[in-house]
């Protein structure tokens, strides 16, 4: 029956709420938006190095800051393309993770993609302005955090 198929689905989701808030809990989700996986080592070691207010000079993995502040540039192009996209979307998702390509070499060819889209909620579903609202939030913190980087490096 339809109400067998709407408690079914409300069971899901109350499970998967569960999951996603022990996932959060102890991260960075529910203060910024956005967590990172575990096994993130590569960003948090960049994190420092851009924190550290190194010298012009200084090179992370063979690179100077204003190159990665230049190829970060552009990934932040693209993050702010999506949430302007995502802004007016009848869909929102619980979450979805973000793929940056960040190319020192050719700083002009990094960019960001959202990928691995989890939970689609469209408009007019119970809920929706609650997801879209967190989803809306979760993009604007990560650009936020990008933003922080770029002027760490001093970009």
């Amino acid at each position: 029956s339809e109400d067998a198929e709407d408690n079914k689905k409300k069971s899901r989701f109350s499970f998967k709420g569960v999951q996603h808030q022990l996932l959060d809990s102890g991260s960075t989700s529910e203060k910024h938006g956005f967590r990172f996986e575990s096994k993130q080592d590569w960003i948090k070691r960049f994190e420092a190095f851009c924190n550290s207010h190194p010298p012009r000079s200084a090179l992370f993995e063979g690179y100077t800051p204003a190159v990665w502040s230049e190829a970060l540039g552009r990934v932040m192009i693209d993050l702010e393309a999506i949430r302007l996209k995502m802004s007016t979307a009848d869909i929102a998702f619980v979450g979805s993770s973000a793929l940056l390509i960040i190319s020192p070499e050719d700083p002009a060819a990094s960019k960001a993609r959202m990928i691995d889209f989890a939970h689609p909620w469209r408009k007019g579903q119970q809920d929706y302005e609650t997801i879209w609202t967190n989803y809306i939030k979760g993009l604007v913190g990560f650009n936020s955090f990008v933003r922080g980087l770029v002027t760490s490096l001093g970009g």
